[in-house]
């Protein structure tokens, strides 16, 4: 597995819990990231990780 087919989990977390704004704000600046999420990409993966395990 590549990755490809987890994909779109990512994109449910961040729309489930960061709302779809930030989303379309992630998409137009990804650079931004830090001033969209408030928090670090290690802390946003790890949020997302908990996500993945409590929807299994």
């Amino acid at each position: 597995m590549k990755g490809f087919q987890l994909s779109y989990t990512i994109v449910e977390f961040i729309i489930s819990e960061y709302g779809i704004d930030s989303l379309n704000k992630l998409i137009r600046n990804l650079a931004g990231f830090q001033e969209i999420f408030h928090c670090s990409e290690t802390k946003l993966h790890e949020e997302w990780v908990h996500y993945l395990k409590k929807s299994v």
